[in-house]
């Protein structure tokens, strides 16, 4: 007893075996038939499912063409992750929630179907915001044969490639302790500025990409995209300048100055000294000019005591006086001697009356005093040793011309 497989049932068991994923045992039972009706056709298709199979460029588009010659018909489904067929790109900062139910809406609708050579003009192409299409991969293929007829779904997922972006600072003239990046791409996970210093002002944040106004908080998020320029912005800082007269008076006592701003100094004055300048803590001197401190500051008066002199017209007298003083200097003249007068005072400048006691007590200024006197008055007495004179006694006074009796 024998069976006899009839053409027709071998070419049913070779469709089963393509429909258990048996491919290579069911190409031989196709190839066995001879020809039999649509047995070429099979062959063809699982030769070019074959091809398919082993692509690794992403180049689908012979093996399908091959399919679709052979009577196939061949539905894609493209898993377009998170990609489309007709996003344009923009810089944009997305969220990973809209994200996510982006790529879930586009790629339900992503289905094609091909029933002839002349629909299928090769696989399409997706975009995506922040990266680049660099292939697809076949993921799953579901063949499905019966006698006359072949069709085939096959499930492709593309691959991509992130795109690089540059990020600019302009941070005019402040630095970043850190570093910001100066690129990106949409795969990096969220980050944060770093926000910038700038001595002698304060961060009021930056403005630029996707910025309304201004932040001191800028995150870019994971996904976003495009190239980007943030701004630093600045407000100049006010600062305290405090003056310590040291013992004078200022002008001012306490003042206001601004970063990067001229300024001008108080004025100071102090009896008896001069005003040598303003000075620091540090003993540091300053001038008027563009203030470049970044921080309250209090100055000092510096004084130098000023040395007056004295002058003393004595005629012939002698005294023994200072011929300088200061401000800080209290005395009293010592009164001047001379030989054969008596000491009437002193005068000098707005006192012609002679002053026997003239006392300097803080003063200021260069000052000259006169010596006053009154000759003396002397009596000479004559003993004449038994001898007679018209008087016995004569008055001289002292420096003046006198004539002996006879």
């Amino acid at each position: 007893t024998f069976t006899v497989i009839v053409p027709t049932a071998k070419l049913k068991n070779a469709d089963t075996l393509v429909s258990n994923g048996k491919y290579e045992e069911a190409l031989n039972g196709y190839e066995n038939l001879g020809g039999y009706k649509d047995s070429g056709n099979k062959i063809r298709f699982l030769k070019a499912l074959r091809n398919a199979k082993n692509v690794t460029n992403g180049s689908y588009d012979d093996p399908i063409k091959e399919m679709i010659e052979s009577g196939a018909t061949v539905t894609i489904n493209y898993a377009t992750e998170g990609g489309s067929f007709n996003s344009t790109e923009s810089v944009q900062t997305l969220s990973l929630s809209v994200q996510k139910f982006s790529e879930t809406s586009q790629d339900k609708s992503n289905t094609r179907v091909y029933r002839s050579i002349d629909e299928f003009s090769g696989l399409d192409s997706p975009t995506r915001n922040g990266y680049n299409f660099a292939k697809w991969n076949l993921t799953e293929s579901k063949p499905n044969v019966s006698i006359g007829s072949i069709s085939v779904t096959l499930n492709l997922t593309a691959e991509w490639n992130a795109k690089a972006y540059t990020i600019e600072y302009e941070l005019d003239g402040g630095s970043v302790n850190g570093d910001n990046p100066i690129g990106y791409d949409a795969q990096d996970d969220d980050f944060t500025l770093i926000n910038p210093t700038k001595v002698g002002y304060t961060f009021i944040g930056w403005s630029g990409t996707d910025i309304d106004g201004t932040s001191t908080s800028v995150t870019i998020t994971s996904g976003s995209y495009g190239n980007r320029k943030f701004t630093a912005n600045w407000q100049v800082n006010d600062y305290t300048l405090t003056y310590d007269a040291n013992g004078g008076e200022s002008s001012e006592t306490v003042t206001t100055v601004t970063y990067d701003a001229d300024y001008a100094l108080a004025e100071a004055n102090r009896i008896g000294y001069e005003f040598k300048g303003w000075f620091d803590e540090k003993g540091t001197k300053f001038e008027n000019g563009i203030w470049k401190i970044a921080n309250n500051v209090t100055l000092s008066a510096k004084w130098e005591i000023i040395t007056y002199s004295v002058k003393y017209n004595l005629d012939g007298g002698n005294a023994s006086n200072k011929t300088t003083y200061t401000v800080e200097d209290t005395f009293t003249l010592n009164n001047s001697s001379k030989t054969g007068y008596t000491f009437l005072g002193w005068t000098y400048e707005g006192q012609s009356t002679p002053v026997l006691s003239v006392t300097i007590d803080k003063e200021i200024g260069n000052k000259e005093y006169t010596a006053n006197y009154q000759a003396n008055t002397y009596t000479v007495t004559f003993d004449t040793d038994g001898g007679i004179l018209d008087k016995n006694s004569l008055s001289v006074t002292y420096d003046v011309d006198y004539v002996l009796p006879r």
